[in-house]
């Protein structure tokens, strides 16, 4: 049996496009951020190195990099070189927190923190309140400032889970 054109059906196919040399080094550059290669923190190779790595011209490296600083995993600090800030994407709701004032910051999360807390009390499990108390101890516990931002988020994040709720976990991740 034919198979009838797009004119025939009456559907308007487009032909299916391989991704350009850029988001195929996206792909691969976010790959090695996500994997540990270059972790948060790390200054990743220079445009040269990358282009050489990934088997491309120079300018699609630039590029890759550039659109990778513009989804908030990479930044760009001149004279100094290219460093990770995220081992994932940043969404727009990320972007828009990090340019916030803090003090609307800070009042969404009382918003938030507080009604979680309630619905945690009423809610939680055994296992919720353990996961808590774990996480409050090594609050306590905590030798350096990043542990103890480690151990914060993860306390906020054990009530939050408690609350069972799976639209405010996604919302507060």
């Amino acid at each position: 049996m034919p198979v009838p054109d797009d004119e025939e059906a009456g559907v308007a196919v487009r032909a299916v496009e391989r991704d350009s040399l850029v988001v195929q080094c996206c792909a691969e550059l976010s790959r090695l951020i996500k994997q540990g290669e270059w972790p948060v923190g790390a200054r990743i190779p220079n445009e040269q190195e990358l282009a050489r790595l990934l088997g491309v011209g120079r300018s699609t490296s630039r590029e890759a990099v550039r659109s990778l600083i513009a989804s908030g995993q990479l930044s760009s600090r001149q004279g100094s070189g290219t460093f990770v800030v995220s081992a994932t994407p940043v969404s727009e709701l990320d972007r828009q927190i990090r340019q916030s004032d803090i003090g609307d910051v800070t009042e969404v999360r009382l918003l938030l923190e507080v009604e979680a807390s309630r619905l945690a009390a009423h809610r939680r499990t055994r296992t919720d309140l353990d996961e808590i108390k774990r996480a409050l101890t090594a609050r306590g516990t905590a030798s350096s400032t990043n542990d103890l931002i480690d151990a914060d988020l993860r306390f906020h994040a054990a009530i939050v889970a408690a609350t069972h709720n799976s639209v405010l976990v996604t919302l507060y991740e």
